[in-house]
């Protein structure tokens, strides 16, 4: 898709759709389209016009991992648009909330094909994840806040 953040909407959709078919839990799924979300409006703030980004997700054996790539013509280092380490240092809260509702999160800088891929990890199984009042509380939003 197009680096544009119209694209985020029908992406959520799209999600939330693929989600339900796998059977996924309903506050587990809501927890995940979010994640794309804040996902997807990283790459595209990190990707200049020419841009596409793309969501990828795959489920197995009760685990979730979505990958959220933005490919360039032209390599641009992320470095100093984001940090999964401290993310406040130079974005907002998204990465906190997405921290917050996955087990895990890593990025990989593909040079060669000139993509960078961020990609999360939720166990399904698990029931260690903060609730919607807690990622607010963590990122510092009031409870309230829906997205």
């Amino acid at each position: 898709m197009s680096a544009e953040r119209s694209e985020i909407g029908p992406a959520r959709s799209a999600l939330a759709q693929w989600l339900r078919a796998g059977s996924v839990d309903h506050d587990a799924a809501k927890d995940l389209v979010v994640v794309a979300s804040e996902l997807l409006a990283n790459a595209i703030d990190a990707s200049p016009g020419d841009a596409t980004v793309a969501l990828r997700g795959t489920q197995e054996s009760g685990v979730v991992i979505l990958e959220a790539i933005n490919r360039v013509s032209e390599w641009v280092s992320p470095a100093d648009r984001w940090d999964l380490d401290d993310p406040l240092r130079t974005r907002g809260r998204g990465l906190l909330i997405v921290s917050a509702l996955v087990d895990h999160i890593e990025a990989e800088h593909d040079v060669a094909n000139c993509c960078t891929i961020v990609r999360v990890r939720r166990d399904l199984t698990s029931i260690q994840h903060h609730g919607e009042a807690d990622c607010a509380e963590i990122a510092g939003l009031e409870p309230a806040l829906r997205i």
